[in-house]
């Protein structure tokens, strides 16, 4: 069992047994009731109050407890490139989002049940923005503001509209960018690195593996077949 203490409230935590590994998330009150707001697309009643409890053993919190696991790691690195706020904004978004759907608050039954989508005219908006400024750090509550609609509707929208949430569909964009680089890439100045981080893939493992599921081939395999297709060219 995980525990949440408000803001204005002391904590205090003993006995706990030998060898015992804690993992503690720190979250702006301000920043969670914005998020809030943003996602059901009005300001709030009154303030946000949470359960105490939080079930450790519930699939969805061991999700955002692994997400929050492997944040943690990553950020120990003062080099990765994941601390750039292209890349950790929607990560921190989603920490929020995630926190907010899964804890128990007065609001939590609005967000979980079916949101009005937004009109496939704030969807093509949307689709626009990202498709214009891919590297820019996007998160699915700034498109939601720049559309005029809440976080829930533009994520309904997408499903019905595009088939994916707002996010999956700025990582495609951004896939096929790389996917031109790579292939456009001149052998001697570019690494797979390098035009991973131009499109705010923050970790290689992770853009590896979707960029093999969406083209078939790994990013590095791409970079080969342009080395071998520039050295035969020069034959």
């Amino acid at each position: 069992m995980a525990s949440i203490f408000g803001p204005a409230a002391d904590m205090t935590v003993t006995r706990w047994p030998g060898g015992t590994r804690h993992l503690g998330v720190k979250i702006d009150q301000l920043a969670v009731d914005t998020a809030l707001e943003r996602m059901l697309g009005h300001p709030l009643d009154a303030p946000i109050e949470f359960s105490a409890a939080l079930p450790i053993h519930a699939g969805g919190v061991q999700s955002w407890v692994r997400q929050m696991q492997w944040m943690s790691g990553e950020l120990a690195y003062p080099d990765n490139p994941m601390r750039h706020a292209a890349v950790l904004d929607p990560l921190l978004e989603s920490v929020i989002h995630g926190f907010l759907l899964m804890a128990e608050h007065p609001y939590r039954e609005l967000l979980v049940s079916p949101a009005k989508p937004a009109r496939p005219l704030a969807v093509r908006e949307a689709i626009d923005i990202i498709e214009s400024s891919p590297q820019a750090s996007l998160t699915t509550t700034l498109l939601a503001s720049r559309c005029h609609v809440s976080v829930r509707a533009l994520q309904e929208g997408f499903r019905r509209h595009v088939g994916m949430t707002p996010m999956h569909y700025v990582q495609r964009v951004r896939l096929r960018r790389a996917h031109h680089d790579l292939r456009a890439a001149h052998p001697a100045q570019s690494t797979v690195a390098s035009i991973a981080h131009r499109w705010r893939f923050g970790h290689l493992g992770r853009f590896a593996a979707a960029y093999k599921a969406m083209y078939g081939e790994t990013p590095l395999q791409t970079l080969r077949a342009t080395r071998c297709l520039t050295l035969g060219t020069h034959q």
